[in-house]
């Protein structure tokens, strides 16, 4: 098994709550979803109502690849992405219930990277899958998946890069062709 870099470690760095637009987000799909890279996998690629991100600024979409909490290395998963721009920003319900989806850096020691897109309800964070209506639920995995690229794709060996990204840009090498 390969070694998350060491350039994911926060060493000391604090959280960084501004996105930049152009920053892309990466998520890590499991080949039970997502088996054919001439296929886009379904709606339950993405999940609410924390769904766990990498961000661009400070990691490659390779390195989404490591589950540091458990100690493993999902190498043959995909990785789809999607610009902070394009988080579809809110559903109404009943025209009462606001729902809105933000990306939070949410740190943790090995993986300074990490990030969440979290939803709330009139403001008030949501932390239970449940207290988000199903029909809503349902209607933003679908619209974020309209949005979100293929990175890299199911099976495709890509290096894992040792040095952090130059910037929030998305690296042309990492681009699943």
């Amino acid at each position: 098994m390969s070694k998350p870099p060491a350039a994911m470690k926060t060493n000391g760095r604090p959280r960084e709550p501004r996105f930049d637009p152009a920053e892309h987000l990466f998520r890590r799909v499991p080949l039970s979803i997502w088996d054919d890279p001439t296929e886009r996998p379904g709606p339950e690629a993405v999940e609410l109502p924390d769904m766990s991100v990498g961000r661009s600024k400070f990691g490659h979409a390779e390195w989404v690849r490591f589950d540091v909490v458990n100690g493993q290395h999902y190498e043959d998963w995909g990785i789809l992405g999607v610009l902070v721009s394009d988080i579809p920003p809110r559903f109404w319900d009943l025209g009462v219930f606001q729902y809105t989806f933000v990306p939070c850096h949410d740190p943790e020691e090995r993986d300074y990277p990490h990030s969440e897109v979290r939803a709330y309800n009139n403001g008030v964070h949501i932390r239970l899958a449940d207290a988000l209506p199903e029909d809503i639920h349902l209607k933003w995995r679908v619209a974020l998946l309209r949005e979100m690229d293929p990175i890299i794709k199911p099976r495709q060996k890509v290096p894992t890069r040792e040095q952090p990204p130059r910037s929030h840009l998305l690296e042309a090498h990492t681009v699943a062709s």
